[in-house]
């Protein structure tokens, strides 16, 4: 996984306080909510930002109606935002052990994963000591990871929570004890990202040490499925998603390119070009209609899920590093690099 530098100014306002700024036309979320889809995608319009100056936004999610938000970042700092009221509320502070390193880039990832419908946010420090918390920031349990997390997963059935990071380990915890209920460890490294499939029967992890590389698990018993390379390019993955098919993967990375890959014939079957540079997030509409990608440059792209056809492409004010639908699919946010989050909803 790569992280741009950012230099000794924007580390000095990662940890500054929240600051509000209203965008031009910011709406109230109620009355009636128009699905984003194929058809009206050029209507999308910025209706709300959140200004959090020297932000590393890693993490969004909406509420059911697009309401509010819960955002988390890579100091560890976790927030709720409602978007009518404006009002800002701190659920976890930053940590205050958390620095760029010489080169300019964040030892770990503070924020891992964050599931309000499930209440859920996952956080980890530079120890390798991994907290799961409640909606609300509150503690439930913590348990020592014994490496730098990077990434996190949870299935679908809200069951079981995946973890894994820059070590060989990976573990699966009972989401409500905490108790680890697999330790799959490994003979390749560093784990960026995890997945469960949409039938929950298979965990898929993507390695980068010392050449990319994917794994699947079957949940039943924990065996390995199958060990394989989408490519033989070296690069860093940034998101792996399932289709709703659970027969293809799409990825993005730094390849600059988001592909479909079938898992059964082992290949690419579609290319989507269109960002001029890294995309990093991605992330699927509630009726799996559309594909979002938030990208290196300054854009948050829409794409035909079925066809691959490019949408629309809409401008942030910076780089554009995470995203999240509304589940209503009303409402979609980024979280822009060092910036804070833009919104968007339909105009009509």
């Amino acid at each position: 996984m790569s992280f741009k530098s950012l230099g000794s100014a924007a580390a000095a306002l990662l940890l500054a306080g929240f600051s509000l700024f209203p965008a031009p036309a910011q709406v109230p979320a109620s009355g009636p909510a128009v699905v984003i889809g194929r058809d009206n995608v050029l209507k999308l319009s910025p209706t709300a930002a959140l200004s959090l100056p020297g932000s590393l936004t890693t993490a969004l999610a909406l509420s059911a109606d697009g309401s509010s938000l819960v955002f988390g970042d890579m100091g560890g700092r976790v927030g709720s935002w409602d978007r009518a009221s404006g009002k800002l509320s701190e659920l976890v502070p930053p940590q205050k052990d958390f620095k760029l390193d010489e080169d300019g880039k964040p030892p770990f990832l503070g924020t891992l994963f964050l599931a309000p419908a499930a209440d859920l946010i996952v956080t980890a420090d530079a120890a390798g000591k991994v907290a799961v918390r409640g909606r609300t920031g509150s503690p439930r349990y913590s348990l020592p990871f014994g490496a730098t997390a990077l990434s996190a997963a949870l299935s679908l059935d809200g069951r079981l929570l995946a973890l894994g990071g820059k070590g060989k380990r990976l573990l699966v915890v009972n989401l409500k004890s905490g108790e680890v209920v697999a330790d799959l460890a490994c003979d390749i490294e560093y784990i960026s990202v995890l997945a469960f499939s949409p039938d929950g029967t298979s965990l898929l992890a993507g390695f980068e040490r010392p050449l990319n590389a994917m794994r699947t698990w079957n949940v039943s018993d924990w065996t390995v499925r199958a060990t394989f390379c989408h490519v033989e390019d070296r690069f860093d993955y940034h998101d792996i998603l399932f289709a709703q098919d659970g027969k293809t993967l799409v990825i993005a990375g730094t390849r600059n390119v988001i592909e479909f890959f079938d898992l059964s014939e082992r290949r690419i079957v579609q290319s989507l070009w269109g960002h001029a540079s890294a995309p990093y997030q991605i992330a699927f509409s509630p009726d799996g209609a559309l594909l979002a990608s938030a990208g290196d440059d300054m854009t948050l792209r829409l794409w035909d899920a079925r066809t691959g056809a490019a949408l629309s492409s809409l401008r942030c004010s910076g780089e554009a590093h995470s995203l999240a639908f509304s589940p209503d699919g009303a409402a979609i946010a980024a979280g822009i690099w060092g910036a804070g989050i833009q919104v968007w909803t339909i105009a009509e």
